[in-house]
Formats: structure tokens, sequence, C-alpha cells
């Protein structure tokens, strides 16, 4: 009996330090693809994304499953996606905005 739990204790700790390890880094990499994803969907480099810069972003962050970019890309909801995300209605989307619905 007591090998059950220790083995049990084992691999729940053993669990826990795997996703300690592992879900941060793994976070932290989507969010770098992200960023980089941004600067490539930013075609004028003003660091600011208008609508079709914004689609395209969508679009790359879908090909590598990032977010919900493959939910929105799949139901075409990007000017759905694209008013939520532009929350002071200035018709761009800056890093900030990006980053606040991410949260």
């Amino acid at each position: 009996m007591n090998t059950k739990r220790s083995f049990a204790t084992r691999l729940a700790s053993a669990t826990a330090l795997w996703m300690a390890l592992v879900l941060p880094a793994t976070a932290s990499s989507e969010r770098a693809q992200a960023q980089a994803n941004f600067l490539k969907a930013d075609a004028n480099q003003d660091k600011q994304l208008d609508f079709a810069e914004f689609k395209t972003f969508v679009n790359l962050n879908a090909d590598q499953g990032l977010g919900r970019a493959p939910r929105i890309r799949r139901f075409g909801m990007y000017s759905r996606a694209f008013n939520m995300t532009d929350e002071n209605g200035d018709g761009v989307v800056s890093k900030q905005e990006i980053e606040a619905q991410a949260q």
C-alpha cells in the first residue's frame, strides 16, 4: 500500500514539475512566435496593424496553431476579432491591444 502511495506521490510531483517547467516555456515560445508574426505582418513597419495586416497576422498565427487564430481563420471571423482587439477604435491594432486580448 505504501508503495502505491509513494508511486502516486512521485508521479504527482513529477507531473507538477513537468507542468512548471514546460508550460511556461511553451507559453513563452508561443508569445515570442506571435511577436515575430506581428513584425512580419506589419508591412509598413509602423508598429501597428491595419485590417489587412491584422488578417495576415492571424493567418501566420493560425499556421502555427497559436492562440485563437486557427478558430478565427476557420470561421472567417477576422472583422469581429479585429474590432474586439481594437479597443480604442482607432482603426489599427497595437501590440499592447493584442497582448491585452491574449490575457
